[in-house]
This record gives structure tokens, sequence and C-alpha cells, in this order.
């Protein structure tokens, strides 16, 4: 009990001395609150230098629905760390902008945890004192169960790049990775890139990691590994480590690193009461056609004859529409107003149409590689192409693909925004979800999502597959049901992209279209049983646009929690996760309830924009 006594003391003295001018209003403006919420924390001297840290973090949260707030170390330090578990039952302390903290938060967390709440450290959280200087060890060091500050030991190889490797299927699963994005021995990979490197910490295992769990590993040129990804148990509640610049990343980027593991932490091991990024709660695959030549014309007729696209599932078809593919005068291109005219009619009722770039499709991407292409030309290029097909289909094109993955951020999409466009096909941010994707440390656009391409290892097109790869057709197979698998168990999206020429030609020996038929069969018994579904870029960037504009909070009552939801668009589609072990079934009327092992999922079927749920605590 002295100890303890002492270290509220020095909690106390210090809080008095940092907060300075802040009031006690202020402090019990927060303690007081009834609503519940995830805080992510920072040191206010960091803002400067990683305010956009904090912005990444900030933006992948919105997207995935969790109530949060951010609050500065100072702050957090003046709050009880044993009563406030029941209101903030996870802190997260992001990379860069929590490198700092005094010494107080060391006893404050461990009290924090052993009261039941969680806490997510990022990278190097709490490997400097509160002036600046490294530390011998980092502060969290006990409650990590990890050390991630060897300097003293290691000197320059203490940091340095390094490979992330999942340890086996499950620490995969664990940490929401898809299969497209690891290769045979569990290594994370990009589209084009093979195995990735990230900045790394050298981190060892302590005395006080009895019980920890680790998921993945850092793995140095050298062939040194060391714990990556690691979950820790404290009193009731655990800690989570990550060996990543989570933020920067992201902000840089890389979507899928932070927001698989946010999602695992908050989600998986949490559970934290949250509203799901897709409509109706039902996780949901874009399957992208792009159709750029007229070698698309000898096999459209046997696409449509034998039932290649399915009437269940809305496509998204992307369409180069000049009359040339390489150069003005070849005649290679699909020519969308000509030969190819009534192919596009007839596509038009499989999904939405979209335009692949800009008239002739490696005439356009070369020509921007080449600097030949500047703002002015991209934007001529893309509304001629986007022009031709709206004169087809009769309604506005908005989702763009661009030919070869060249994209140029921020230009590209900025050209898209202000052409009212809603979603594009992309190669940044592989094997991720939806998302107002970061360049250069800042947000590109708010009205215009990404939509990342889900790799197969360093490919993504059947044809890479074959030429690249030499990948088995079993190979294909097993890539195509687990994306699907991923979207249906984690209830999120993802995009996967051909061309429909690729389903019968022969690559290497290997002929997959009749693997794609056979998943296509698969796939639409799943929607049948409402397990899946299968929309355009239109549709899933429209909800989630909507989605984003949500105003919900959920507020802790005496039997229980009360759930308020406010959405000028209307909130049909919108779903509430509610933890199976915490609340009791939910009921109430414009509501469909779904389940898992994990959560209930109340979807709302009503086209109010104003809801309120009532749950009882079991």
């Amino acid at each position: 009990m002295r100890r303890v006594f002492i270290s509220l003391i020095i909690i106390a003295c210090v809080a008095v001395v940092i907060l300075g001018m802040r009031t006690i209003t202020e402090i019990n403006q927060i303690s007081d609150r009834a609503d519940l919420r995830v805080v992510l924390a920072y040191n206010s001297k960091s803002v400067e230098q990683y305010g956009y840290v904090l912005d990444a973090y900030s933006s992948v949260l919105l997207e995935e629905g969790v109530p949060f707030e951010r609050l500065e170390l100072n702050m957090l330090l003046s709050l009880n760390p044993v009563e406030l578990p029941e209101h903030v039952p996870a802190i997260i302390f992001p990379d860069g902008a929590c490198q700092s903290m005094v010494n107080a938060f060391e006893p404050w967390l461990e009290r924090y945890t052993e009261a039941g709440g969680s806490v997510f450290l990022a990278f190097d959280a709490g490997t400097r004192t509160y002036s600046g200087d490294f530390r011998n060890n980092p502060l969290t060091m006990r409650l990590a169960g990890v050390d991630y500050l060897n300097y003293d030991e290691l000197r320059d190889d203490a940091f340095g790049l390094a490979h992330i490797r999942f340890r086996g299927e499950l620490g995969r699963d664990r940490c929401q990775i898809p299969l497209g994005k690891v290769d045979e021995e569990q290594y994370m990979v990009g589209y084009g890139y093979g195995r990735l490197m990230y900045n790394a910490i050298s981190s060892k295992l302590t005395p006080f990691s009895q019980g920890i769990e680790v998921l993945a590993d850092s793995v140095f040129d050298n062939g040194r590994s060391c714990p990556a990804v690691t979950l820790n148990r404290f009193g009731k509640g655990l800690a989570m480590w990550v060996n990543l610049p989570l933020g920067y990343v992201k902000a840089y980027g890389d979507d899928l690193p932070l927001r698989a593991m946010l999602r695992t932490f908050l989600f998986d091991e949490v559970h934290i009461p949250h509203l799901l990024s897709v409509p109706d709660g039902i996780g949901g695959l874009v399957i992208n056609w792009h159709v750029d030549s007229n070698i698309e014309w000898d096999y459209m007729p046997i696409l449509f004859e034998k039932g290649y696209l399915r009437p269940n599932m809305e496509y998204s078809i992307h369409i180069t529409a000049g009359d040339f593919l390489d150069e003005p005068g070849d005649a290679q291109g699909f020519e969308a107003d000509g030969g190819g005219l009534e192919f596009v009619r007839e596509l038009a009722k499989h999904g939405a149409i979209g335009s692949h770039g800009g008239w002739g499709h490696n005439w356009f991407a070369f020509s921007i590689d080449r600097g030949v292409f500047g703002e002015k030309e991209i934007e001529e290029n893309i509304n001629r192409n986007s022009l031709c097909l709206e004169n087809i289909v009769n309604y506005p094109i908005v989702e763009y693909s661009a030919p070869v993955g060249v994209h140029p951020q921020p230009l590209a999409t900025q050209i898209l925004e202000r052409n009212n466009y809603v979603g594009y096909y992309y190669t940044g941010d592989t094997g991720s979800a939806p998302n107002r994707s970061f360049y250069d440390g800042k947000m590109v656009s708010e009205r215009v999502l990404a939509f990342p391409v889900m790799p197969m290892g360093t490919s993504a097109s059947l044809e890479e597959f074959g030429i690249k790869d030499d990948a088995s057709e079993s190979q294909v197979r097993q890539w195509l049901e687990q994306t699907a698998q991923f979207t249906m168990s984690n209830r999120c999206i993802r995009l996967i992209y051909s061309h429909p020429y690729n389903l019968f030609e022969t690559y290497n020996g290997h002929l997959y279209g009749p693997e794609f038929v056979s998943f296509f069969s698969e796939v639409e018994g799943l929607i049948d049983e409402g397990r899946i579904q299968v929309k355009s870029i239109t549709t899933f960037a429209r909800f989630l646009l909507r989605f984003y504009k949500t105003d919900y909070s959920f507020n802790i009552a005496d039997r229980g929690m009360e759930v308020r939801l406010n959405n000028p668009e209307g909130l049909e589609q919108i779903t509430v996760a509610i933890p199976r072990g915490q609340y009791a079934r939910p009921v109430g009327d414009g509501l469909r309830i779904l389940e898992d092992q994990q959560y209930y999922y109340a979807v709302i079927e009503d086209q109010g924009n104003e809801k309120v749920l009532n749950l009882n605590r079991l």
C-alpha cells in the first residue's frame, strides 16, 4: 500500500505541475462524460512534427466507425486510471507523437490496465524522457513485456530496416492480413515490390513477458529477428505493441498495416462497440474489369453467351474508349463508340461503367510517365474518355482506374475530385480497404476514395499470375476463395481486378478462366445466403461517403448502453457492432440483427435520420 500511495502522490504532483493553467472544470468535463470512447493520446510538444501521424490514425479510426477523441498526455495523466476503463476501455499511443512521456505514466498505465483498460503502443512510444532524452529502457517495458530500446547494448544495430514475418497462418489471420499480402514464408509483400521493408527497432522479450503472444517478427537483412507484434495480458487488460511506425507508413502510402493492427486490437481483443464500414453489415468484393483494347472483341460474345457475368453481381467495368492503344492510328483500341459500341451497351447491364484512363491506354500512361502530359492534358483526356462513355450509357461516369497504374498523386485524384468522381482503383495501399488515401503526409481527398487492388503476392491480374509467377490454377483459386472469406469474416471490402480476355487465354500453360467461373458460382451461393455482396466502386463509395457523415455516441447507462445515431443523409444500411459478451441481443423496430462469435450487428433498415438503440448489459 505504501508503494501505491507514494505513486499516487507522484502522479498528482506531476499532473499539477504539467497541467499549469488547466482548470478543474476542464478535467471534470472529461472524467464525468458518459460516452464510451477510445483515446488517441499525443504529446502536445510533438504536434508540429508529428501532427500528420495523428491525422493518419484519426482518419482510419473514423473510417472504421470507432468512437474516439484526441487527448494530450498531460490531460490524460490527470484522470483517475482505475475509474477510466469504464468509459475509455482503450488508449492508443501512436508512433512519433508519444515518444516523450513523464515517468509518472509508468505506474499510471499499470493501474489503468490492472483495472481493465487496454493499451496500444506503436513503435517508439515512451522511448524518451519528457525533456526528449533517450531512456535506457522504454517507459512501458514492463507493461508491454518487450524491451524495444536496446541502444546501449546494440548501438547502431538498435535501429534499421526489417521485413515483417508473421508467425504462421494463425499470426497472419490474427493480424487481419489477407493471404494475398504475404508470400509462402508469411513475409509481408507488396504488388510489384516483393518483401517489404519497414523501419524497425531491435526488441527482446523481458522477464515481464510470461504468457505474451508474439504474432509477428521483424527480420533484418543480417538474419537477426526480434518480436514485431505482441500481445501481453496485464491485470484485467492488455498491451499490444507493434514494431512499425504505423502512422508514418499510412501517411506515406501504405494503409494496410495501421488499419489491420488497429482492427485487431480494438475489434478482436478489446471488443469496442463501433459502426461497420460496410453496407448492411456484410463484407463485400469489388470485381473490377479493365477493358482497354480490341483484343476483347473476340472474347466478349463468349463472355455474354456463357454467362460469365452473373446477374446478382454488380461489377465495376472500366473502359479505355479510344480507337488506338499505343499511339494514334494503330487501330488497336477498344473503340467504344465504334466497333466496341454494342459490347459497351451489354456490359452496362452488368454493373457500373467507369473510365480507364484517357482515350489510348498505353499512350495515356506513357505520356504521363515521360512528362509529355501535364495537368491540362491529363484532365482533357480523362474527360474525353468519360464523355464518350457517358454518351453511350446515359449517366455520369464517376469511377476510374489508371492505365498501368500510372496515377500521379495528388494531381490525378485532384482532377477526379473536381470532376465529381467518387472512387478509383489504386495500386497504392495495396491489399487494404477503400480509404481516403494519404500521400506525402497529407490526405489526398475527402470526397474521392481509393480502392486499393488486392494482389496475390507481387502480382494482381491473371496475366501477371501466369507470366510473372507461373502460379498454378489451384493457387489462384485459393487466393480467390481466401480473399472472399477474408471479407466475410472481417466484414470489410476488397477489390480484385483483371481483364476479360484473361479468362480465355493461356499463360505458361495455365488457363485460369475455369477457376474464375467456378469461383463466381460459389460466390453466387454466398450472395443468396446473405454472407457476401459484390458491388461496384460507385455503390460502395457512395455508401462510405454517407457513412462518414454519421454522428454517433455510445453512452454508458445504469443498465446498459444507449447508442445515438444521426446522419443528415439517412441511416439506412448503417450497422452497429455490439459486443456479445457484454450486452444482450438488441431489439427494436427497423432493425435486422446479424451475429457471429464476437458481436451482434444491428443493421438499420428504416430510412430515418436519427436512431436510438437501448442495450441491456449482461
